[in-house]
């Protein structure tokens, strides 16, 4: 396994865990290795979300519909986030 796939999984494990900051880190460190990977991107920015960084994430998940703009549900959530932050 690469370490793009392994800093990924890893994220998803922890953020399923409860642990976001730790999540956050190795999600981090996923668009380190390639800032073109649009996954590690998107749940970076379900992170964010949850934690209430909507700025944050919406420049994820902006990214990363951008990457890979045949990815609907990046583009799904970009929509569901900016009507989070449109509330606030």
């Amino acid at each position: 396994m690469t370490t793009l796939k392994h800093r990924t999984i890893s994220g998803l494990a922890l953020m399923a865990a409860g642990d976001f900051e730790a999540a956050d880190q190795h999600l981090k460190a996923a668009i380190q290795l390639n800032p073109n990977y649009g996954e590690a991107r998107y749940n970076l920015a379900v992170i964010l979300a949850n934690q209430g960084k909507t700025d944050e994430a919406i420049s994820q998940l902006g990214r990363a519909v951008e990457v890979e703009p045949g990815r609907q549900e990046f583009r799904t959530q970009l929509e569901a986030v900016r009507g989070l932050k449109s509330t606030r």
